[in-house]
């Protein structure tokens, strides 16, 4: 603060050997007091008033100081720098080494920050104040610890407390958590019907869209006829998936179980009738008569009787095959 007052001290007096306007040279003098009770918003908006009805160069190094004292280093190196640059060689020379020496040690204090944000448009505040939309590119703040905030609608706010480093470029990069982070998967198939199922629970036919949480989850598309297809899928948050199932015929080996109905009925009680036959190349080859079935009944009467002409189903496959008939009247 010592090196400060004297600093300022030297462009107060020199500021009184040029000719400004008497409201400027009041507004200054009020800044100067402003500053040395270091009530330093009042300064600089004092200074700031001198400089509009004056743009002396000597007041843009009384403004730096007071926008250091505010802790806003950036804007006060701007100042400082255009005070260097339209100062007189009087007034540099006067000043020396304390200019150079506080210039850099404001550059030290000051950093640039870069921030990539997806998604692109989130908010970005430093403290209190709005830096602007993500992406930032060298954007200059105050070096050292930091709090920012990214937010955006949809998406879950982010904090972030860092330690800036000054006169470097920062790189930051945040992915936001949007708040609804579902996937949707999209189930399509060939054939027109099939089912679809996910973990277990239907969810239609295909086409069929689904929206489901972030991870591995097992789907399922079946059709009757058709063999089951079903594979496990790993969706990240927000995807749009499209999945295509091909579903191809089940061979006749699974699928040839034959299902009938033959009626009976004898008095006293309904008859049920179930029968295992071998058959062969030739249907008419057997250890049963043509046209003729034991029938059992499992109702009031124990008699066996004979239904003639009953037709059977001529299958030659060289294998067993069974054939169910429940009860029914004729």
């Amino acid at each position: 603060m010592l090196a400060f007052s004297v600093a300022l001290l030297l462009v107060s007096a020199n500021v009184g050997a040029q000719p400004v306007s008497a409201d400027s040279v009041a507004l200054k003098a009020d800044g100067d007091r402003a500053m040395d009770a270091l009530r330093y918003e009042d300064a600089l908006a004092k200074y700031d008033a001198a400089y509009r009805i004056k743009p002396d160069p000597a007041l843009l190094y009384n403004q730096g100081r007071a926008l250091e004292g505010l802790g806003r280093f950036p804007d006060a190196l701007d100042k400082l720098r255009a005070f260097q640059k339209e100062a007189s060689k009087e007034l540099l020379a006067r000043l020396g080494d304390a200019l150079i020496k506080n210039i850099d040690e404001l550059k030290s204090r000051v950093a640039m920050l870069s921030m990539k944000v997806e998604p692109t448009g989130a908010s970005i505040r430093l403290g209190d104040r709005t830096l602007g939309a993500a992406p930032l590119d060298k954007l200059r703040v105050n070096a050292g610890k930091v709090h920012l905030e990214i937010s955006k609608e949809g998406f879950f706010t982010e904090t972030l407390d860092v330690s800036l480093k000054g006169d470097q470029d920062n790189l930051l990069t945040v992915t936001l958590s949007p708040r609804d982070s579902r996937a949707t998967l999209i189930v399509k198939s060939p054939i027109a019907g099939a089912r679809v199922t996910v973990d277990g629970a239907a969810r239609g036919q295909v086409p069929a869209e689904v929206r489901l949480a972030p991870g591995p989850h097992l789907v399922r598309v079946e059709q009757d006829g058709y063999q089951l297809a079903e594979s496990t899928i790993d969706l990240a948050p927000l995807e749009r998936r499209s999945l295509d199932v091909p579903l191809f015929k089940r061979p006749i080996t699974q699928e040839w179980w034959l299902w009938t109905s033959i009626g009976v009925a004898l008095t006293g009680g309904g008859v049920a009738v179930a029968l295992a036959l071998t058959l062969e190349e030739s249907a008419d080859e057997g250890s049963l008569d043509p046209g003729k079935i034991p029938v059992s009944s499992f109702g009031g009467s124990q008699d066996y009787k004979r239904i003639r002409q009953l037709p059977l189903p001529r299958v030659s496959l060289g294998r067993e095959v069974w054939l169910w008939a429940p009860a029914v009247r004729f």
